[in-house]
C-alpha cells in the first residue's frame, strides 16, 4: 500500500514539474517580448517571475504618477499619524499588494547577498561611501 501511495505522489510531482516548467518558459518568453516587462528585467533582482507578478497583479504602470505612488500601492511607504498639522511617520504600513512586495524583498536580498559574496559589481544596489561592500539596514558596511 505504501509503495502504491508513493508511486501516486511521484506521478503528481512529475506532472506538477512539467506544468511549472511550461509556465516558467512562458513567463520568460513574455518577459523577452513585451517592452515594459523587458525594461523591468533590467533592474537588478527582478526577473521573469517578478515581471509576471507585476503584469498580473498591478494596474497599468502609467496610472501611477510617481514611484512613491507605486510604493504606496505595494505598502512600502510609512504609516502617517498626523495631528495638528505635524506629520509623524511610523513603520511601513504593509497594507498594499503583498505578493509583489514579497517578491521585491526577496529580489533585493538576493542582490545584496550576491554583492556581499562576489564583491564589487557594476549592478550593485548599495555601496558604502568608503568602499565597494554592501550596506546593511543600519548603514554599516557588510562583509568587512
Amino acid at each position: 500500500m505504501a509503495t502504491l501511495l508513493g508511486a501516486v505522489y511521484l506521478e503528481q510531482i512529475a506532472r506538477l514539474t512539467d506544468v511549472i516548467e511550461r509556465l516558467a518558459n512562458a513567463l520568460e518568453a513574455a518577459s523577452k517580448t513585451d517592452c515594459e516587462l523587458r525594461r523591468l528585467c533590467t533592474i537588478p533582482g527582478i526577473g521573469p517571475v517578478m515581471t509576471g507578478a507585476v503584469a498580473a497583479f498591478a494596474p497599468d504602470l502609467d496610472t501611477f504618477d510617481s514611484g512613491r505612488n507605486f510604493a504606496a500601492f505595494l505598502g512600502l511607504v510609512p504609516r502617517q499619524r498626523s495631528m495638528g498639522g505635524k506629520a509623524r511617520l511610523g513603520a511601513l504600513s504593509k497594507m498594499g499588494q503583498t505578493d509583489i512586495r514579497r517578491l521585491l524583498i526577496v529580489g533585493a536580498m538576493s542582490v545584496i547577498c550576491w554583492v556581499v559574496r562576489k564583491g564589487d559589481s557594476s549592478r550593485s544596489l548599495a555601496r558604502c561611501p568608503h568602499g565597494t561592500q554592501a550596506q546593511d539596514g543600519r548603514g554599516r558596511c557588510v562583509g568587512e
